[in-house]
C-alpha cells in the first residue's frame, strides 16, 4: 500500500514539475516493487524505484553477508510498457527458490559452493546463501551505492542498520521517481523512437544458442495471460505452507 500511495504522489508531482520523487523510511518489504513503476508506465510515465534490504549477499571479494540485494526497478511507457525489476544479485532469492523447487540447474553461475567455486547448483546456494552479485564487482558496487543513496535521500535505515539493529527485515528505505514523458518528448516522436530501439535490438544476429529478446518487454502479455487463466501458478509446497498459516 505504501508503494502505491507514493507512486501516485510521485506522478502527481511529475505532472506539475515534470519529475516527482518520493522517499520512504521505516517502510516494509513492498513485495514486487515492479508493480509500482509499471503503474507509472501504464499512465504514460517513466518510473524508477529502489529499496534496500537486510544483508543477504557477500560483497565482492567477501564471504559473509554485508550487502543487500537492493533491487533497482525501471519502467517506461509504450505499447506495451517495458519493465525491468532487477535484484543486485545474479538471481533473486525468489528465482533461486524456484529452481530449487523445480530441481533445475541455474542457466548461468549464481553463487559459490562451500569451497568457494562458482556453481550453477541452486540447492548449494540456497543452503549456504553465498549468492553472486550481478555482474560480479559491478553488482556489488551498485548494491552499496544504492544503499548509500537510499539512506541519504530518505534519512532512513541503511543495510547495516537494518541487519544489526533489528531482529528482522523491516523498517527499510525506499524511493520512487516518476518522469512525465509528455513534458520531455512529443508523442509521435516518442512512439517512433521506442519502436526504433526495439526493432534495432531485435534485428540482432542470434548467437549460437538462444534468441534475442528485450527483458521485460512482454510483461503486459504475461500479466494478461495469468489474469485470463484466473491467477498465477503456485508450487504445491508453497501452497501447503500458505494453508498452514490459516490453521
Amino acid at each position: 500500500m505504501n508503494g502505491l500511495i507514493c507512486a501516485d504522489r510521485a506522478m502527481e508531482l511529475a505532472r506539475e514539475y515534470g519529475i516527482g520523487m518520493v522517499g520512504m523510511r521505516n517502510s516494509n518489504h513492498w513485495m514486487r516493487g515492479g508493480a509500482y513503476v509499471l503503474e507509472m508506465a501504464r499512465q504514460g510515465f517513466a518510473g524508477i524505484a529502489a529499496t534496500n534490504s537486510i544483508a543477504v549477499m557477500p560483497a565482492w571479494g567477501g564471504k559473509d553477508h554485508r550487502i543487500g540485494t537492493n533491487p533497482l526497478i525501471m519502467a517506461i511507457a509504450g505499447e506495451s510498457p517495458v519493465l525491468v525489476d532487477c535484484s543486485m544479485s545474479q538471481f533473486s532469492y525468489g528465482q533461486l527458490q524456484n529452481h530449487v523447487l523445480a530441481d533445475k540447474e541455474l542457466p548461468v553461475v549464481g553463487g559459490y559452493d562451500n569451497e568457494g567455486n562458482l556453481t550453477k547448483d541452486p540447492h548449494i546456494i540456497w543452503e549456504n546463501k553465498r549468492v553472486l552479485p550481478m555482474g560480479f564487482w559491478k553488482g556489488s558496487s551498485m548494491s552499496i551505492v544504492l544503499d548509500m543513496m537510499l539512506t541519504a535521500i530518505t534519512g532512513g535505515r541503511s543495510v547495516p542498520a537494518i541487519t544489526e539493529d533489528q531482529d528482522g527485515e523491516f523498517g527499510v528505505s525506499q524511493f520512487l521517481i516518476a518522469i512525465d514523458l509528455s513534458k520531455t518528448i512529443e508523442k509521435n516522436q516518442f512512439a517512433a523512437e521506442m519502436q526504433r530501439i526495439r526493432d534495432y535490438v531485435l534485428a540482432s544476429e542470434p548467437a549460437e544458442s538462444g534468441e534475442v529478446s528485450i527483458a521485460g518487454s512482454k510483461i503486459q502479455a504475461f500479466i494478461d495471460k495469468h489474469e485470463k487463466a484466473g491467477g498465477i501458478e503456485i508450487h504445491p509446497d508453497i501452497w501447503s505452507q500458505i494453508q498452514q498459516l490459516t490453521q
